[in-house]
């Protein structure tokens, strides 16, 4: 968070703040108990000054340090409060604007899929997709993958869901619902060997989680000797 003071006058003397955190479901803000989530810092009568406060790092930063991090459930809406005073003692305290903070990746599953298939099989994926801290779930991508494909083969065998195009909200569940099925005629086994399946799940935050699941393509029929 950054924000910038000025005072041509008598300069700035001194910028507090305290971070208040309102928890994703939750009806009311409330200060962030931990001690760095809160602090005084000495402008030293500057004119004009930009304070820096990292949440998660300390990278140049003027506060204490961080008070988040990917372990603490700290996802939700934050504001600001802060108060300035300058050399004549005279002091504006107000409110910064609600921000998001989303550090937490959403988490897909996947049902279970044969381990062993035969060339020009189908395929039939499907899985469910959610964010525990109450983050906006963006995309989900599932694709197919083969050494020997190329291009146009890869983009064959992908598919994208999103709120408004296949995930399909389940409420006893909680949880978005998906499912792909590429049949016999389309089918993603053009070739022998191992197969990945990978199903990529996308916040509005950019942050993002994959899981993998292996399958076995058999195209050898067994013999028979009498």
């Amino acid at each position: 968070v950054t924000v910038s003071c000025s005072d041509e006058t008598s300069g700035v003397n001194n910028f507090e703040y305290k971070f208040y955190y309102k928890p994703n479901n939750a009806d009311d803000f409330e200060l962030f108990s931990n001690s760095n989530a809160s602090g005084a810092i000495d402008c030293s009568g500057a004119t004009s000054t930009n304070i820096r406060i990292n949440m998660a790092s300390r990278t140049s930063a003027n506060g204490k340090g961080p008070f988040i991090d990917q372990l603490s459930e700290t996802d939700g809406l934050w504001k600001l409060w802060y108060s300035v005073s300058d050399g004549a003692n005279h002091t504006v305290e107000g409110w910064s604007p609600e921000f998001i903070v989303d550090r937490h990746a959403p988490k897909p599953t996947v049902n279970d899929v044969n381990d062993l298939i035969k060339q020009g099989d189908a395929l039939t994926v499907s899985g469910t997709v959610v964010d525990d801290f109450g983050g906006t779930i963006d995309h989900v991508t599932v694709s197919v993958i083969h050494s020997s494909y190329n291009s146009d083969d890869l983009e064959k065998f992908k598919k994208t869901f999103s709120l408004n195009d296949g995930l399909v909200w389940n409420p006893s569940e909680c949880v978005y619902k998906w499912t792909v099925t590429w049949d016999e005629d389309n089918s993603p086994f053009k070739y022998p060997d191992n197969y990945e399946i990978v199903i990529t799940a996308y916040d509005v935050a950019e942050n993002q989680y994959e899981i993998k699941k292996a399958v076995s393509c058999d195209n050898t029929a067994p013999k028979i000797i009498f």
